[in-house]
């Protein structure tokens, strides 16, 4: 198999290797003109690798639109190369991956957020389980949509708004924990960009008591939240506790509360969306790179912090997008015999297999350090 580089191979799609338990994982085969030898398309049920792939590709073009062509070939080279650990009998689980680690990249980008979701859940977790009888309750802070050029002045005022929300008494006295992000979206009929904040609150199960005076109804965070922002105007709030009767729909809540909570700041489906011409898709593209440029879009405090300092958790650090991303996986470079690469290749536009060989660190079950040793 040829290694990975800008002169690739020849291929042709030929058909596919089907998976007759799971339609959805059947594997596209690609012949090499030149060798006549077979090469393996990607398989990985857990996230669409080619799909995102090749968003990322049309975001290089907007970058390069923008005149932004450092930013362009940095996405370009993202997740070109894919390895794999895989055992003899096609178990497989992504084990490295090159990733840019751009704001707007639709792999990075997805991957972030399924990450932070990931370590959000086991910090609330902790807390809840160190801290007994407490509820969440899911809060959404808005201001007025912004151009452009407005955009970043926009994100600043939220977080120096929320820095005085929290402080203010009545919420001091009755958020025990809490956790913020920002997201921002874009209006396509009015051209402008809507930031605002999503935001866990941590509270005790005495909260939703009015009689014991915690308790702060819809239109006292409107107040607040106005007087906050500085505005002359009643900013549109969501307040929404995830209470429910029975544990189940409880859970259920607050995990779909939690999953908003982490979404990441920007959607690549309003800038990558062919109902814009590519001149102003690129216009969003560098005004969204400008408006996150070294800014930090989370925040957590009280119950929250303390939970992610015990855990040594920062839900925004983005240095390893391959572990609590795809979910638990079963093998490690101890019990995987075998190692897979794969490289993106241009001309068919997937990830093909390079490489397949023994894993060096592979101990085998029930050996020493493997599962099942004493």
């Amino acid at each position: 198999m040829r290694k990975y580089n800008t002169d690739q191979p020849r291929l042709q799609e030929v058909g596919y290797c089907k998976d007759n338990k799971n339609k959805q994982s059947s594997t596209r085969l690609y012949c090499d003109l030149d060798t006549g030898e077979a090469v393996e398309g990607l398989r990985d049920e857990k996230f669409p690798w080619r799909q995102r792939k090749q968003r990322t590709l049309e975001l290089a073009t907007l970058y390069r639109t923008a005149k932004l062509d450092d930013k362009a070939d940095k996405v370009v080279s993202c997740s070109t190369w894919l390895q794999y650990l895989a055992t003899s009998d096609d178990k497989r689980q992504l084990h490295h991956f090159n990733a840019c680690k751009n704001r707007l990249c639709p792999v990075c980008n997805k991957r972030r957020a399924k990450r932070m979701a990931v370590q959000l859940m086991k910090v609330i977790t902790k807390v809840q389980t160190d801290h007994k009888g407490t509820q969440l309750i899911f809060l959404t802070l808005t201001v007025r949509n912004v151009p452009g050029d407005k955009l970043r002045a926009a994100l600043d005022l939220l977080t120096k708004s929320w820095k005085k929300l929290i402080d203010r008494r009545s919420v001091k006295r009755a958020v025990k924990g809490w956790f913020r992000a920002m997201e921002i979206t874009y209006n396509e009929d009015a051209d402008t960009y809507h930031p605002h904040i999503h935001a866990i609150l941590v509270v005790e199960d005495g909260y939703f008591l009015k009689r014991n005076k915690l308790y702060i109804d819809h239109p006292d965070w409107v107040k607040m939240w106005r007087g906050c922002l500085g505005v002359d105007y009643d900013p549109i709030v969501g307040i929404q506790a995830t209470y429910g009767k029975g544990q189940k729909k409880k859970v259920k809540k607050e995990t779909a509360a939690l999953l908003e909570a982490a979404k990441y700041a920007t959607k690549d489906s309003e800038y990558l969306n062919p109902r814009i011409a590519k001149e102003k898709a690129a216009e969003i593209v560098a005004t969204y790179d400008a408006a996150l440029h070294r800014k930090r879009l989370t925040a957590m405090g009280g119950w929250v912090k303390e939970a992610a300092a015990q855990l040594a958790l920062d839900v925004e650090d983005d240095g390893d997008l391959v572990h609590d991303v795809d979910g638990a996986g079963e093998l490690t470079s101890e019990t995987a015999q075998l190692l897979e690469d794969y490289g993106w290749h241009f001309g068919v536009s997937d990830h093909v297999l390079l490489a397949r060989y023994n894993n060096p660190d592979y101990t085998g079950p029930g050996e020493q350090g493997g599962p099942g040793s004493a």
